[in-house]
């Protein structure tokens, strides 16, 4: 799509919204396309729209919302929490490449947007599209008598947008829904709204089948899926009836204690595993606590002794706050235990990452070098903190390591976008 200038955007925009035309949802789409793109230059020109524009922008998209029909719920649900959210902002921008890699960063301020003039609005909206959603959805059962129907995608658009502006009393509505649907996938997605609400890691997650399953393997599978995932819904519908009306401090204490408990027994020791992705994203519900939990992050990092759950703390201490603890990120840097440096090191990584700083380029670069490293952490890191600057070094250690991907694919992503924006 050929870029249109700022003003001229800006104009169309406002037009369409002052005259009600039947454009508005080509609009929207095009300015989400703008906030949520790879390219810096573009989604800044995406940014400053929304803040000359954001109210009446905020307001139509909850109107489209309200007016979708089924199949269009959960597209204009999704645009409504990209209008309101700078953190889902930065969720979608990360998920999107120029066609090589992904260069993920979490985009501030990470707290929900239950502050915004418009969030009670949009709550009893996203609301009633829910239910409007559930009741015009017809179920299709296989031969098996197993659903093969669901709108999982568009339940999980509609609640992760409420997730974004819920209170209690969202939550006191949704619990029944959650204790009652007999459908997996609506609830594996109410489940995105009270988790984040209570800062509590992920307890469901669907998975997936194999294509070549028997009808009969397919049946089991969704049994157990909807086993698992109703035993999960009982643990939440406890915890809230256990907290709903605690003070926010109390609620984050307990929310923590469930992180410590996972955190001590985490899959990041498995290096294999850990190198795949970030962990800011799996700490997604800590981050979205904002400020509130900094102070209670403090004391956890000052009384553990293992490195793995400092070192996950202060990633969600670096995402809210943009700022590392430069002194455990040089410890982790230049640690010397033989059986944990690769991994403190790859942790060292995952924190600047977390706050985008640049002041480890030459840490970074001599990080893709250490022998006995897997290199391509610190590659992603340069990529994402540095952006066009990180070029040649990334060269230089795919040149030295052919098997570095990261360097291999951050380098052609890095140019991609730097082509686009000219």
């Amino acid at each position: 799509m050929k870029a249109i200038p700022v003003g001229v955007c800006a104009f169309v925009f406002g037009f369409a919204m002052e005259a009600g035309a039947a454009s508005n949802l080509q609009e929207l789409e095009e300015l989400r396309n703008r906030l949520t793109s790879p390219v810096e230059a573009e989604s800044k020109k995406g940014e400053g729209i929304l803040n000359r524009e954001g109210k009446a922008i905020v307001e139509r998209s909850i109107d489209l919302v309200e007016k979708s029909a089924r199949e269009g719920i959960g597209t204009s649900a999704r645009s409504l929490r990209i209008m309101m959210s700078p953190w889902a902002r930065g969720m979608e921008r990360s998920k999107a490449s120029r066609g090589n890699m992904r260069l993920p960063f979490p985009e501030r301020p990470v707290a929900r947007s239950v502050d915004h003039p418009s969030a009670e609005r949009a709550a009893k909206v996203l609301y009633a599209a829910l239910h409007r959603l559930i009741e015009q959805t017809k179920v299709k059962p296989s031969e098996t008598e197993v659903p093969i129907y669901f709108p999982r995608e568009a339940y999980k658009q509609v609640c992760e947008a409420l997730a974004e502006v819920a209170d209690i009393g969202v939550l006191d509505q949704l619990a029944p829904m959650l204790e009652k649907s007999d459908d997996t996938q609506l609830r594996e997605a109410i489940l995105i709204v009270f988790e984040t609400y209570y800062s509590l890691p992920q307890g469901f997650q669907s998975g997936g089948l194999c294509g070549l399953a028997t009808p009969a393997e397919v049946k089991r599978f969704h049994n157990q899926e909807a086993k698992m995932c109703s035993q999960v819904a009982d643990e939440i519908l406890d915890w809230h009836a256990k907290y709903k009306e605690s003070p926010q401090k109390e609620r984050l204490e307990a929310a923590l204690g469930k992180w410590d408990a996972r955190l001590e027994n985490y899959v990041f020791k498995n290096y294999a595993y850990y190198h795949r992705g970030w962990e800011w994203e799996k700490l997604e519900p800590l981050i979205r606590a904002g400020d509130a939990i900094l102070p209670l992050l403090e004391k956890r990092k000052s009384e553990s002794t293992d490195m793995n759950v400092k070192g996950n703390y202060e990633v969600v201490h670096a995402a809210i706050t943009g700022k590392e603890d430069k002194k455990l990120v040089r410890a982790l840097l230049d640690s010397q235990d033989p059986s944990n440096k690769t991994l403190e090191a790859a942790m060292a990584c995952e924190i600047i990452a977390a706050a985008r700083s640049t002041d480890w380029f030459e840490d970074l670069k001599e990080l893709q070098h250490r022998k006995y490293y897997k290199q391509d952490k610190a590659s992603w890191t340069l990529a994402v903190c540095h952006g066009e600057k990180s070029i040649p070094a990334l060269k230089e250690a795919f040149k030295r390591n052919s098997g570095n991907i990261s360097a291999k694919y951050a380098v052609p992503e890095l140019e991609a976008r730097r082509n686009r924006a000219q």
